[in-house]
């Protein structure tokens, strides 16, 4: 489907098990920045003067949702499968956070999502391919850091950018594509 993906060497190609130790560093060089896990979780939030390395962004996420005849197909939040502890982690509730009471809420680990992330990192720019039986078509995300080399001035900027392509690989009549940023 992306053929310009199959050029990429193996080295930089990332799927299954690999994703998991992923954090792609997004945004200026100290100027705060996030990063997006090898899932397509939003992730490490430092900013604000903030350190906060394993941090989140409240809900921050992408989403998408196909409507065929006007009709709701699926809906799922641009992730793949959850590649955290399932048992739990320190988090920013006073309760219930910690090992052994779940997931975090900030990961929306039980909201429908990708079954399937293939990840493909080269820096500064990094490409995830989201697939799932369920979801009639495959979407790409692309997401850029603004790192120029030998120019600091542009590198510096406090940005993140995305772009998403989406493919409709089914033999239906056309869908109807929407999604976007519904985090903070």
């Amino acid at each position: 489907m992306w053929d310009d993906l199959r050029a990429v060497d193996d080295t930089f190609h990332y799927s299954g098990e690999r994703t998991q130790y992923l954090a792609f560093p997004l945004g200026g060089i100290g100027s705060g920045g996030f990063s997006i896990s090898g899932s397509g979780r939003l992730i490490d939030w430092s900013i604000r003067n903030r350190p906060a390395l394993q941090g989140y962004n409240g809900y921050s996420h992408f989403a998408i949702k196909a409507e065929k005849n006007g009709e709701l197909v699926d809906a799922r939040v641009l992730n793949g499968p959850y590649d955290l502890n399932p048992t739990g982690a320190p988090g920013m509730r006073k309760m219930f956070d910690g090992f052994g009471h779940g997931a975090n809420r900030q990961t929306l680990a039980g909201v429908p999502h990708f079954d399937k992330v293939d990840f493909y990192g080269r820096f500064p720019t990094a490409d995830l391919v989201f697939s799932d039986n369920q979801f009639p078509g495959g979407v790409r995300m692309t997401a850029l850091s603004p790192f120029i080399p030998h120019n600091d001035r542009d590198s510096s900027m406090p940005v993140g950018m995305f772009q998403f392509e989406v493919v409709n690989d089914t033999a239906d009549e056309p869908y109807l594509y929407a999604g976007g940023n519904v985090g903070q």
